[in-house]
């Protein structure tokens, strides 16, 4: 009798485990796979994908976010870097280390900023994936090169003085000095 319950019991329960997908997975796959995702989001942004027309389409298979997150500055950066998880910490959050060069915003322009900022990547698990579902803060954080290209294009459509302003400063800041003036200050 007691091997009919069981038998029975483990019938009922197959299904309600499968529409629960219900699986045990290593620890270290699910941070390679949040690694992954949390990579491919930053690699991209730092290549300007966030800030470019219809860039965000790039995004849809790393994160559950409908739009484009809102931001009100845009953080230039030398590089970034993927934080370690600690083994004996199970998290869905992920941490990223960016080294800024400086910010730019449109109502008061680009001010250079030295040191690191941590953006936390919030992920979870849906449909078998890891996918981000938030991050905190959200502006963009891309290279100079990404961020100057941006700048010029701004610079090109805009009709605000303001703007055209905050903008010829920041790519002045910005820009190597030419060879020809290199050479000029050398002398």
């Amino acid at each position: 009798m007691r091997s009919k319950v069981i038998l029975i019991f483990l019938f009922l329960s197959t299904p309600l485990l499968a529409q629960f997908q219900l699986h045990l997975r290593n620890p270290d796959e699910i941070y390679a796979e949040q690694r992954r995702a949390v990579g491919s989001w930053c690699r991209q942004d730092f290549m300007g994908f966030r800030i470019a027309d219809n860039g965000w389409d790039k995004y849809k298979s790393l994160t559950n976010l409908k739009h484009n997150p809102d931001y009100s500055s845009i953080v230039i950066v030398s590089r970034y870097q993927v934080g370690e998880h600690d083994p004996r910490n199970i998290s869905w959050d992920v941490n990223v280390t960016y080294f800024v060069i400086g910010r730019y915003n449109r109502t008061s322009g680009y001010a250079p900023e030295t040191g690191t900022e941590t953006v936390t990547f919030q992920t979870r698990n849906m449909d078998e994936n890891i996918v981000i579902i938030n991050l905190d803060p959200t502006s963009p954080h891309v290279s100079k090169a990404t961020g100057l290209t941006w700048m010029k294009q701004q610079l090109a459509s805009t009709t605000s003085d303001i703007e055209k302003v905050h903008l010829t400063k920041a790519i002045k800041e910005l820009e190597p000095p030419s060879a020809t003036a290199a050479t000029k200050s050398a002398q």
